[in-house]
This record gives structure tokens, C-alpha cells and sequence, in this order.
């Protein structure tokens, strides 16, 4: 289910097995600060990640409802054929990136810009799809650091489009 952070739908699961899964974590969380005297100095680590699993457990259930798909920004062409492109982190905020055929940097161009005209310009559009989605657990650092300011999000999952490298689960 999980792997480097993301976590995908198992499509033998059910909205209410991730339910339950959510709730059989909540359970153990509880247990486990009972047994430990509700010290949190020893529990913390354990505390977060279980209220994360839990967290992702609620996600993918509401993902499951939703049919797997989530709602996304995507870069289109003022055609409306979808752009190859990314949202990345520049020194200036958030830019699509756009990818050439090898996925290598062809060049940038505005994210969500104040008006649409801006995008326009360059012969773009940003368009809501609903898209096959997964969660990730977000950190910004490593170790308790990383854990004090992680939060599940949705993410496009986009293993369907690399089906001829493998199975990426």
C-alpha cells in the first residue's frame, strides 16, 4: 500500500475496511499511551505516526467514495490538449514546470497567475480535472523534525502512465 510516502488505493478494499482501519489504529494509539501512563515524551513518535495513518486511512475512504479520482489543477493548451507539466518550487513560489518528451526542464510558465490572460499569453490554460489520485505523507525534514510538520495530501497517481517500467506499488 505504501511506499516512499505515498499511499495508493488497494482495489480490494472497501470505503468502510479504510474506515475500520482508521479506527483499529485510533484503537492501538489509545492502548498504547494507557500502557505507557499518557507519557508523551516516550510515545511521541509513535503518537504522530499513528495519527497520520489514521489521517491517510480517512483519505484513501474518501478517495474510495469519490472513485478514485480527485480533483487537480492541470496546464493545458489553449486547444485543450494536456501540457506534460509539473508543479515545482522556485525561488519565486510555485511554477509548472514543462517536461519535454524525457521529462527533462523545457522551460516554465505561471501557476494559478492572478488572471487567466497571463497563462493565455503563452498559450495556456489551468483546468480542474478529476484525476486518479493517491495520498502522500508530506515532511518538510527527516527524523522527529520531519514528523512534527508531516500531513497526508492527495497526489496524482500516476503509475498507469509508467506501466511499462513495472509495477510501482
Amino acid at each position: 500500500m505504501g511506499n516512499n510516502g505515498f499511499y495508493f488505493l488497494d482495489p480490494r478494499l472497501t470505503a468502510e475496511d479504510y474506515e475500520r482501519m482508521a479506527a483499529e489504529t485510533g484503537t492501538r494509539n489509545s492502548e498504547m499511551l494507557d500502557r505507557n501512563g499518557g507519557d508523551l515524551d516516550d510515545c511521541f513518535v509513535s503518537a504522530a505516526c499513528h495519527d497520520l495513518t489514521i489521517q491517510v486511512y480517512h483519505m484513501l475512504a474518501a478517495l474510495v467514495r469519490a472513485g478514485g479520482k480527485h480533483p487537480f489543477t492541470v496546464l493545458k493548451t489553449l486547444a485543450g490538449e494536456t501540457v506534460k507539466a509539473k508543479v515545482v518550487h522556485t525561488r519565486y513560489g510555485l511554477a509548472w514546470m514543462l517536461l519535454d518528451d524525457q521529462d527533462q526542464c523545457a522551460g516554465f510558465a505561471p501557476y494559478k497567475p492572478a488572471r487567466a490572460a497571463t497563462l493565455a499569453k503563452r498559450g495556456y490554460m489551468e483546468v480542474e480535472e478529476e484525476i486518479p489520485a493517491a495520498v502522500r505523507i508530506i515532511a518538510n525534514g527527516m527524523g522527529t523534525a520531519g514528523l512534527v510538520g508531516a500531513y497526508p495530501a492527495y497526489v496524482p497517481d500516476t503509475r498507469e502512465s509508467r506501466k511499462e517500467g513495472g509495477n510501482n506499488d
